[in-house]
């Protein structure tokens, strides 16, 4: 195992160290121009995902062989409890419930 101390010098720490501090004050003095340079990196990022996309989908669209098939079968049990779902929604419908903020009458 190499030590690290060997690897890097510490004058070489130091100047990085500084380079480091030394970019705030270089963004703060060119703000103009580091946000325009930054609006333009997020609208030509922007510009090539939604290309990427773009391209993909009309590739997958064009590579669709032939439409799915359906099975009658299970989509005849979708329907079923589909149906039975909505017979239970609308008993909840026909049931009266009383008011909770009206007087209770005795």
């Amino acid at each position: 195992m190499t030590d690290l101390s060997k690897v890097i010098s510490r004058e070489k720490f130091k100047k990085f160290l500084e380079f480091l501090k030394q970019i705030p004050w270089t963004v703060g003095n060119r703000a103009f121009l580091f946000f325009a340079i930054m609006i333009f990196f997020a609208i030509a990022a922007g510009a090539a995902f939604s290309l990427k996309y773009v391209i993909l989908s009309q590739r997958q669209i064009s590579d669709s062989p032939e439409p799915p098939i359906f099975e009658r079968q299970l989509l005849q049990s979708i329907l079923e409890t589909w149906q039975v779902r909505q017979e239970k929604l609308d008993k909840i419908d026909d049931k009266a419930y009383p008011n909770p903020f009206l007087p209770k009458s005795e």
